[in-house]
């Protein structure tokens, strides 16, 4: 005997029966969800950054304050920080993910220089040899 309660898997008939498609284009169309997106977007995109360098085991609130890596300052080339921060935003409350693609590494570290927002929808993470693969597209789509 099956559980009554258990959710059935996705299917054709399933979509059917429910009667509504849930994707970002429909809960964007919720004026609420849209709003509290837009707020959150908003108060992220206008704090100020400041980067600590920790010192010692545990973080404490004495440890120094940083100039913030360039990465951080200005992160893509396009958009500026506020607009990534709001992108961010967006896509954490659409999808619960985020990722980014690092652009462009410099100095004897290959820190990051510039990185692009992802769309988490384009994003499969697979699991190799117990390592975890990021490709943008598909299974066979290049590795990040």
């Amino acid at each position: 005997m099956s559980d009554p309660a258990a959710i059935p898997p996705p299917s054709v008939y399933n979509q059917a029966v429910a009667g509504v498609i849930v994707n970002e284009r429909s809960v964007l169309g919720i004026m609420t969800v849209a709003s509290c997106l837009r707020v959150l977007g908003d108060a992220v995109g206008g704090l100020q950054v400041h980067v600590h360098r920790q010192q010692g085991n545990k973080r404490s609130y004495k440890d120094p304050e940083v100039d913030p890596p360039d990465v951080i300052i200005d992160p893509c080339a396009d958009i500026d920080r506020e607009q990534v921060d709001f992108n961010l935003i967006m896509s954490l409350g659409l999808n619960g993910n985020s990722y980014f693609h690092i652009v462009d590494r410099s100095g004897q570290l290959d820190m990051p220089q510039q990185v692009e927002i992802l769309n988490p929808a384009q994003m499969r993470v697979n699991i190799e040899k117990g390592f975890r693969q990021y490709r943008i597209g598909s299974d066979i789509g290049p590795i990040i």
